[in-house]
């Protein structure tokens, strides 16, 4: 986001509904499932068009806690280089993956930790890694990604990092 601390909200209640998403992080992500601490990210974008800012005019409470934080989001480099879009992200929201069935990663992980998100509940932070297919079963995918095969593989093809983790990306996968 740029600005996670202003970006991540604890449980969402510092604004309307229609201007948060439910997010996962990493440390939400268990083998096999997913325990959501109820963490939201505000939105700012358009609920229908991640290219156009919503109009926060129509949400008071949402604009009145993006006021308290006006200087630290226009202090980021998105910002300025977009400064009629203040409130931007880094990256864009990508409602196909809110709403669609997902395999959700950690980034970094010792292995084998993959979940489900079958119904499209979630949006990955970006220290989650999602891989989302119309073809594969996705359930079936998500046994797979667990498997210790599948870790021998990756740990074949990832930079070992401390402790022994490795990362879970694109190019590894």
């Amino acid at each position: 986001t740029g600005a996670d601390k202003v970006f991540l909200l604890a449980d969402g209640s510092e604004v309307e509904k229609g201007c948060k998403l439910p997010i996962v992080a990493a440390e939400d992500i268990k083998p096999g499932r997913i325990e959501w601490d109820g963490r939201y990210m505000l939105n700012p974008y358009d609920s229908t068009d991640s290219k156009k800012m919503r109009d926060f005019s129509r949400y008071p409470k949402a604009l009145a806690y993006v006021r308290r934080y006006e200087s630290v989001l226009k202090g980021r480099h998105c910002a300025k280089a977009h400064p009629k879009e203040w409130l931007r992200t880094i990256d864009r929201i990508n409602y196909a993956v809110l709403n669609g069935p997902k395999v959700l990663m950690p980034d970094i992980q010792l292995g084998g930790v993959a979940a489900l998100d079958a119904e499209g509940r979630y949006y990955p932070h970006h220290n989650v890694y999602y891989v989302m297919s119309s073809g594969w079963n996705i359930r079936a995918l998500c046994s797979i990604l667990r498997s210790s095969f599948v870790t021998e593989q990756i740990k074949k093809v990832s930079v070992s990092l401390r402790g022994g983790s490795i990362r879970y990306q694109s190019q590894n996968l």
